[in-house]
């Protein structure tokens, strides 16, 4: 937590979309530390890019053919540690 994450991807998201012309999409998947999945809910708004957020992958993985039209969906996930491998 608090490593940056959030922040590079949304650089990331929008260099993509902005410099290299990407159709983007934002997705933030299950808990986040409180005010990561605003950080990237106000770039895509402000960028106007989609953006939602998943509990569960298995609920990002049933939504992927949404996502079909897009050339890059980059996806905040939650920091687990590799010692707890139920955390995700």
């Amino acid at each position: 937590a608090g490593s940056g994450k959030t922040s590079l991807l949304a650089k990331f998201a929008v260099r993509a979309s902005r410099d290299r012309n990407l159709r983007v999409a934002l997705a933030t998947l299950g808990e986040k530390a409180p005010g990561g999945g605003a950080v990237l809910e106000s770039v895509a708004k402000l960028f106007q890019l989609p953006y939602r957020t998943f509990a569960r992958g298995a609920d990002l993985k049933a939504a992927l053919r949404d996502y079909l039209a897009f050339d890059v969906l980059w996806v905040d996930t939650p920091s687990v540690s590799a010692r707890d491998p139920e955390a995700f």
